[in-house]
């Protein structure tokens, strides 16, 4: 076939006419930016007319220090999509307190004063206030950040603000429009029925909360409340709304509950193994079980919707229960001795130490906290994404024949024995961010060219830590 027929081939070809509106659908839908730029490369009027959908996912690009496009976006052919990606951004954090204290990502900052004159940008959906626990001591530094409630709860409500972390008090009237709510550190005033917004759906309490919830308090139509790892209160019979979604609370206060919520989808418990529970107090809606004990397997077999397990134990029990049959996630968060086999429907395996023969070959993303417990050969050929942990306890190279030839995606922290023993049919490298290097995201474009995404926190002098992120492309 002619390059003229194959050309005229590709015009009438259904993929590569798929209206702009529909490509925008897509790309929207992919997470890494890598992947998105990828997409745009698939056919000449894709790469053409990527002006007219695609945006890059800014998530993991914050406003504060990205606003020099040539100096962050080093591919030409895209300055302009990174620009009004930025120009675009409606999901703007906002972070009020002491900035040196604080480790998370966030776009604009606030000192720690509020005046009437101050405004909060229509962009900014999360509002995250100083939440940092100090040694009590007398630097301006080390002191808690002052928010004056009324006058920010105010400026919330003439805003486009749905997320509050840090909050530090409900004696003044939270708006409405919040539906996810987090506590400072050191809240602990008794919630009545009047204290939440009429449209939360996420709380979060703190750890040190230690007050009692009355019925009615916790409004319906909430979806998710995480209690504090030392919350051991009992909570009444029907103080948890039958909305509620997801649940984390303590294993002390789980034997306390009569029942669970009838539409309750993940469980997650703290506070150290929780005993074996009845076959009957699990609703059949449960998808999730976090921080489970070992010992409730025999009890698990009859929920025709549970998919997720993440197991924890103190000591090495033996696993010799069968897992339940719909399991496609499975976490091993401590050691374990396994003598069943894994569930056939497993896909993603987080954490596996230990020596058990071949795996599934549905295991399609595998999480590995010890390379050198798993025998070469044992690794499916159907493994897609492959993570490995703690590699500064190893330091040996990876064996010949661990990782199959067919795997497209690695993830792991910078090793240098390690990168030499690499596979070189990898497509995809994600290095980890470490003390001495930064977050980094390789992709083999193909034989000759890589495409470099490189996330650094660093100090930036006048402004505390941010968060900056580039892009680019090399020769091979």
């Amino acid at each position: 076939m002619s390059n003229i027929q194959q050309r005229n081939q590709n015009k009438e070809n259904v993929l590569v006419n798929l209206p702009i509106i529909i490509l925008g659908y897509i790309v929207n839908r992919v997470h890494d930016n890598i992947d998105r730029i990828c997409l745009s490369l698939v056919c000449k009027r894709w790469f053409e007319e990527r002006n007219k959908y695609l945006l890059f996912n800014t998530d993991t690009i914050n406003l504060l220090e990205n606003q020099n496009v040539s100096n962050r976006c080093h591919l030409k052919s895209y300055q302009y999509i990174y620009s009004k990606s930025l120009e675009l951004k409606n999901d703007v954090t906002f972070y009020i307190g002491n900035k040196y204290f604080f480790s998370g990502k966030y776009d604009y900052y606030h000192d720690h004063l509020l005046s009437k004159e101050d405004s909060i940008q229509r962009n900014v959906s999360t509002i995250i206030l100083d939440n940092i626990e100090r040694m009590n001591l007398d630097f301006d530094l080390l002191k808690d950040a002052h928010i004056d409630a009324d006058l920010l709860y105010k400026m919330i409500s003439n805003s486009n603000v749905t997320k509050l972390y840090g909050c530090r008090t409900l004696k003044s009237k939270l708006p409405d429009q919040i539906s996810d709510l987090s506590f400072y550190h050191r809240f602990n005033e008794q919630l009545t029925n009047e204290s939440l917004p009429l449209n939360i759906k996420h709380i979060a309490m703190c750890r040190y909360y230690d007050k009692p919830i009355g019925l009615g308090v916790l409004p319906d139509g909430l979806e998710s409340i995480t209690f504090g790892y030392l919350y051991n209160l009992p909570i009444e019979k029907d103080t948890l709304p039958t909305s509620l979604k997801s649940l984390a609370i303590n294993s002390e206060s789980i034997k306390l509950l009569d029942s669970l919520p009838p539409n309750l989808e993940v469980l997650i418990l703290s506070g150290g193994v929780p005993k074996p529970i009845d076959s009957n107090f699990l609703p059949i809606t449960i998808r999730s079980l976090q921080y489970i004990s070992v010992y409730w397997l025999p009890y698990l077999a009859n929920l025709p919707n549970l998919t997720s397990i993440l197991l924890f134990d103190i000591l090495m029990p033996v696993v010799d229960c069968e897992f339940p049959p719909n399991l496609t996630d499975l976490v091993f968060a401590s050691k374990y001795v396994i003598s069943v086999p894994m569930p056939p429907l497993i896909s993603h395996l987080n954490n596996f130490q230990l020596e058990v023969g071949p795996l599934p070959a549905s295991v399609k993303h595998l999480i590995l906290d010890n390379f050198q417990s798993i025998i070469p050969g044992s690794i499916p050929k159907s493994l897609e994404s492959l993570e490995l942990l703690n590699l500064y306890r190893q330091d040996k190279e990876i064996p010949i024949g661990l990782i199959p030839d067919t795997l497209r995606s690695l993830k792991l922290e910078y090793s240098e024995e390690i990168i030499s023993s690499i596979p070189r049919t990898l497509t995809n490298i994600i290095l980890k961010e470490t003390e001495k290097h930064y977050e980094c995201h390789i992709r083999k474009l193909d034989h000759h060219y890589l495409m470099f995404e490189i996330n650094k926190r660093e100090e930036v002098i006048g402004e505390g830590e941010a968060s900056s992120f580039s892009l680019m492309i090399t020769e091979l």
